[in-house]
């Protein structure tokens, strides 16, 4: 089925040979792991694609099975994925262990490492690598017989093959038996990075190792406990050729920069940060786009059967082609494709829709003469709507229930309007209120759900760069497509998923995307009231019949310092943003790390569907403290108080108040 080829949104689902299967970042070239010279903080959000970007750097990609091509250079810089165990790393600490603590975490790290050589060995000698010879020899390699002794190893056959056997089971049933009852000796004590460095002293001793780099990437970082990060540090800090360390972690996460020393580990001097997204995926706006486009492209290439490739395989996962995905031409071509499969309507093609159709012509016109009721008007509703302007006949509706707005003075520039005269401050309220308008008339009908969420682009800003998001939306549009083709859906043609069916599909997605966050963490069940409360507080504010402050979907807080907050409130914005709930954005690049005055969050636009309000970043509100203690920590009582009181504020008062000054500008 089209649509299971799209479920598979995590790291962990796909094999971890990506040879052919990754498309490279247009942004690649600048950010190829394999050619640092020293480690790597790679940094990125749930679901962001730091593990599929560490696992293309791996040796199962490079000498993948499916290549035919392995030169010996590309065994001069080889990657190795490792991700702790948490049973392990939970149990291996101080209060636990004691001082042994740290020479067990030492063996465990040994081990893992040890083990994963030990099948990048394996692995190699069953490459397609032409030397078949060499192959050959490094099956029958042994290990140096002291280490064979460290490993408690009685027989003198101890060949590279076989240590990944004998590491997991002196991992698996006996470091773990031990840790059980850690009373009698340990079964295994080995040396750490040390170890590591002697394998491959004696690796390079066989002239295809000779002038290898080994690169080991450390995944989930932020899972290792704060006492034994400082040993990664530490050997990051002091890593050269032929052994690497970068390690990748959620951004936000609260990580060690300690070291085992008194030194710390120092940005520039001892690694590079990399953020996953804003360096490699979405360096620029249209970056993003053109990367989820293309995997669309591949995906879907997969399930149909064209006379014609959607997509070179070859061209997106080949370091040389780079160049022409970057032209205008190659990315108008694959976005032009994909917004095919996934079409929009302009804004104002949804507001003709809206004046086409009855139900919703009617509300509108109510709307209308309730605005011009209040304002003792005798104007007839249906004179502010015209189906040749239909942008400016739903936004007239907003407008008018608007102190500063004179009914007569707007409906001479409609009028205008319709004749090719617009005036410049109407066409600026059309196009600062069009889309709050069209979002406050769905509002009124439950059962249907808002275009605006259908669209490639739509889709893309929904994800906000965030692959996993993105291939969900996906997903659940070809779902859909599927219940509606009663699983018939064509392999010959290109499918086309139509705006009901993905405005849906984006509905469906939100829904889960909110329940899914009271599983994220310690604090899921606290994250999940902060966006539900944060998201009925957008809604109310996209409700107001005005629109004067429209597609409200980010907050700034009224205080100088994050730490004046306190802390329950700062470790509830850090877990926030460390599980993409809320995503911040800094006003100016020059501040303190504690100043949130120039800071601002945005509720993921995910949600955005589920409330009924925007998905762009346009508008904002601004919170007090106390107002943000509310939100983040009181209980229902005391929300829902404070909510009655916005309500009274926004909604009460049906025409909204006026700064003194008319609709365009004009003294009242």
């Amino acid at each position: 089925m089209l649509s299971t080829i799209f479920s598979k949104n995590r790291a962990e689902e796909n094999p971890d040979d990506l040879w052919g299967k990754f498309v490279l970042p247009l942004h690649y070239k600048s950010y190829n792991l394999l050619t640092f010279e020293k480690g790597n903080r790679i940094i990125g959000g749930r679901g962001s694609g730091k593990t599929t970007y560490l696992k293309y750097h791996c040796y199962q990609t490079q000498l993948s099975h499916s290549r035919q091509n392995i030169r010996y250079e590309d065994l001069h810089k080889v990657g190795i994925y490792w991700r702790p165990d948490n049973y392990f790393t939970q149990i291996i600490n101080q209060n636990y262990l004691g001082e042994q603590w740290k020479s067990i975490f030492d063996t465990y790290l040994s081990l893992s490492l040890l083990k994963e050589f030990s099948e990048f060995i394996n692995y190699f000698t069953n490459s397609t690598f032409p030397d078949e010879n060499t192959k050959q020899k490094l099956k029958t390699v042994l290990l140096p017989p002291d280490l064979a002794e460290l490993l408690n190893y009685k027989s003198d056959d101890l060949t590279y093959l076989k240590l990944s056997s004998v590491c997991h089971s002196l991992l698996k049933i006996k470091l773990a038996a031990w840790l059980n009852m850690p009373y009698s000796q340990p079964p295994v004590i080995l040396p750490g990075k040390v170890i590591l460095e002697y394998v491959i002293e004696h690796l390079q001793e066989q002239k295809i190792f000779v002038d290898s780099t080994f690169h080991i990437f450390i995944d989930e970082f932020e899972n290792l406990r704060l006492e034994q990060q400082p040993v990664i540090n530490t050997w990051m800090k002091h890593g050269k050729a032929p052994l690497l360390f970068s390690v990748a972690f959620k951004k936000f996460s609260i990580i060690s920069d300690d070291t085992i020393g008194q030194e710390k580990l120092q940005n520039r001097d001892d690694y590079r940060i990399i953020d996953i997204i804003e360096d490699v995926y979405a360096k620029e706006d249209k970056s993003f786009k053109v990367l989820a486009a293309e995997i669309i492209a591949l995906k879907l290439q997969t399930y149909l059967s064209l006379p014609e490739k959607l997509l070179d395989e070859g061209m997106v996962s080949s370091f040389e082609n780079i160049d022409t995905r970057l032209t205008p031409k190659y990315q108008t071509h694959i976005l032009s494709l994909v917004k095919t499969i996934f079409p929009s309507k302009s804004y104002d093609e949804i507001a003709k829709d809206i004046l086409e159709d009855a139900t919703l012509h009617k509300r509108l016109l109510s709307n209308i003469s309730q605005a011009l009721k209040e304002k003792n008007s005798s104007i007839k509703a249906d004179g502010f709507v015209n189906l040749s302007e239909p942008s400016a006949s739903v936004t007239n509706a907003s407008l008018l229930f608007r102190k500063g707005t004179d009914p007569d003075t707007l409906l001479t520039k409609f009028q205008n309007t319709l004749k090719g005269d617009i005036d410049a401050a109407y066409k600026e309220q059309i196009g600062n209120t069009l889309v709050g308008s069209i979002l406050h008339i769905y509002a009124s009908y439950s059962m249907r759900i808002c275009p605006i969420y259908a669209g490639f682009d739509a889709f893309a800003n929904m994800a906000r760069n965030n692959l996993r998001h993105f291939l969900e939306l996906c997903h659940q549009s070809f779902i859909e497509l599927e219940i509606e083709q009663k699983n018939a859906i064509s392999k010959d043609c290109l499918p086309v998923v139509s705006i009901d069916l993905q405005a849906k599909a984006a509905k469906a997605c939100s829904v889960m995307e909110l329940q899914r966050i009271s599983e994220l963490g310690e604090f899921g069940q606290s994250l999940q009231r902060i966006a539900f409360r944060l998201g009925k507080i957008f809604e109310l504010k996209q409700s107001v019949k005005s629109q004067s402050e429209p597609e409200a979907i980010h907050f700034s807080i009224k205080k100088q310092s994050i730490q004046e907050l306190g802390e329950e409130i700062v470790l509830l914005i850090q877990q926030s943003e460390l599980w993409n709930i809320l995503l911040s954005y800094d006003a100016t690049k020059n501040k303190s790390i504690n100043d949130i005055s120039t800071k601002e969050w945005m509720l993921t636009p995910m949600l955005a569907p589920y409330f009924n309000i925007s998905h762009r970043k346009i508008r904002k509100l601004e919170f007090t403290e106390d107002e943000i203690r509310i939100i983040f920590l009181k209980n229902d009582d005391e929300f829902e108080a404070f909510f009655k009181e916005l309500t009274r504020k926004w909604i009460a008062k049906t025409i909204e108040s006026s700064n003194g000054q008319s609709l365009f500008g004009e003294e009242l």
